[in-house]
C-alpha cells in the first residue's frame, strides 16, 4: 500500500472523503491501505476538537487520546509534530492550571519518546516554562520536563541554564523563607539529572544549598536536610569548588558534629565525595574532619582508605598508582556508602552512631 509521509504537516487543504474543512495534517493522498490513513484521520479529528475552546471539556481526553497514538507510533510520530505542536502549544498557554499541569506531564513523556527531534520546538516549550514559572503545583512538573529536555538534547542544553539556574536558585531561597520545601526534592533531582552541561555553574547553587542543611539557621525538616546532604555527595565532584571549599566543609563539620545520627552519616558521605572532588587540596581541612569524627565516635572504613591514599601522595609514598586511585575514587566511594543507605546500616560511616 502506500506507505507516504503526511507531509511537511502545515494548514492544507483536502482530506479524506466526507472532509469539507481544512486540516492539520493532510491525507487527501492517503488511502486506507498506508500506514499513515488512520493515525493521520484520528490526530485531525483530535486537533479539530483541541483547536475548539468552546470544547475545553473534552480538551483532557484529546491530549491523552493524542499522547497514546504517539506512543503507539514511537520515533514514527515524528512526522506529525508540525501540525500537532503549534496547537498543543497555543492550549497550554490559554488554558486553566489543571489541563496544564497535565499537558506539561504529557509533554514531557513525549519528550522521552521522540528525543532529540524536540529541537525545533525548545524555544516554545522555553517560553511555556518561564511564562509559567512560579511556586506552585505546576513548578514540579516543568523540572521533571527540564530534566526530560536535558537528557533528550545534552550539550544542546547548556545555552538554556543560565536562564534557568537562577530560577531554581530562588525556589529553594523561597523554600528557605516560606517554609514549604516541597518543591526542593525537584530542584536537586533536575541538578542531578542535568549532566555534565551544568557543571561549570553548579558553585552558583552552593550558597542556597548550605544553608537548607548548616545547623541553626533555618527549621528546614531532617528529611529534606538529608536530601540536601546527599544529593551534594552526587553534584560535589562536579562542581568548579576553587575557594568555595571551606564554605563547604565547615557546614558539613557542624552538621558531622550534631546530634542527628542521620544527618551526621549523611554529612560523612558528602564530605568523602568532597574528598575525592579536592584531591590533595582536602588535606587542609582533614585534622578538623577527624577531630569532629573521634569526638561522635565515628569511624568509616571508606572515609579513612581515602585519608590515608591522600596522606600518602602527599608523603611521594603513593605514586602513579595511589594517584589513579583517587581518580576512580568518586563514583566507587558514593557507590560504597549508597550501598547500604536503604537500611542507613553503614551510610557514610560504619560507626556513626557514637556520642
Amino acid at each position: 500500500g502506500d506507505k507516504g509521509g503526511v507531509g511537511g504537516g502545515g494548514s492544507v487543504g483536502g482530506g479524506y472523503q466526507g472532509s469539507d474543512e481544512l486540516e492539520p495534517l493532510p491525507a487527501h493522498n492517503l488511502t486506507t491501505a498506508s500506514d499513515n490513513f488512520y493515525p493521520t484521520v484520528a490526530l485531525n479529528a483530535l486537533l479539530r476538537v483541541l483547536r475548539d475552546q468552546s470544547m475545553a471539556s473534552h480538551h483532557h481526553m484529546v491530549v491523552r487520546s493524542i499522547m497514546y497514538i504517539f506512543q503507539a507510533l514511537g520515533l514514527n510520530s515524528v512526522q506529525y509534530l508540525p501540525a500537532v505542536m503549534p496547537v498543543v502549544m497555543h492550549v497550554m498557554h490559554t488554558c486553566e492550571d489543571g489541563l496544564r499541569e497535565f499537558m506539561l506531564a504529557q509533554l514531557t513523556a513525549l519528550v522521552a519518546i521522540i528525543r532529540g527531534h524536540v529541537r525545533r520546538y525548545l524555544d516554545d516549550i522555553l517560553v511555556i516554562i518561564r511564562t509559567f514559572w512560579e511556586p506552585n503545583k505546576l513548578l514540579r512538573q516543568m523540572l521533571r520536563l527540564c530534566e526530560e529536555l536535558a537528557t533528550a538534547l545534552h550539550d544542546e542544553f547548556r545555552a538554556h541554564l543560565p536562564d534557568l539556574l537562577p530560577r531554581m536558585i530562588a525556589v529553594l531561597a523561597d523554600a528557605e523563607r516560606s517554609g514549604n520545601f516541597s518543591a526542593v526534592p525537584s530542584v536537586l533531582h533536575a541538578l542531578e539529572a542535568f549532566g555534565s552541561a551544568v557543571d561549570e555553574h553548579l558553585h552558583l547553587m552552593l550558597p542556597a544549598l548550605v544553608r537548607l542543611f548548616r545547623p541553626g539557621v533555618a527549621p528546614v525538616p531532617a528529611h529534606i536536610r538529608s536530601t540536601v546532604l546527599r544529593s551534594l555527595a552526587t553534584l560535589l565532584p562536579r562542581m568548579e569548588l576553587a575557594s568555595h571549599a571551606s564554605a563547604v566543609v565547615h557546614p558539613l563539620t557542624r552538621v558531622l558534629e550534631g546530634s542527628v545520627k542521620e544527618l551526621r552519616r549523611d554529612a560523612l558521605l558528602a564530605l568523602t565525595s568532597l574528598a575525592n572532588a579536592l584531591g590533595q587540596d582536602f588535606l587542609l581541612f582533614l585534622p578538623l574532619v577527624r577531630r569532629t569524627m573521634a569526638k561522635r565516635g565515628m569511624r568509616d572504613p571508606v572515609f579513612e582508605r581515602l585519608a590515608a591514599r591522600l596522606e600518602a601522595l602527599r608523603d611521594g609514598a603513593g605514586g602513579d598508582a595511589g594517584g589513579v586511585g583517587i581518580l576512580a575514587a568518586p563514583s566507587g566511594a558514593v557507590a560504597i556508602c549508597r550501598s547500604s543507605s536503604p537500611n542507613r546500616s553503614s551510610s557514610g560511616g560504619g560507626g556513626g552512631g557514637g556520642g
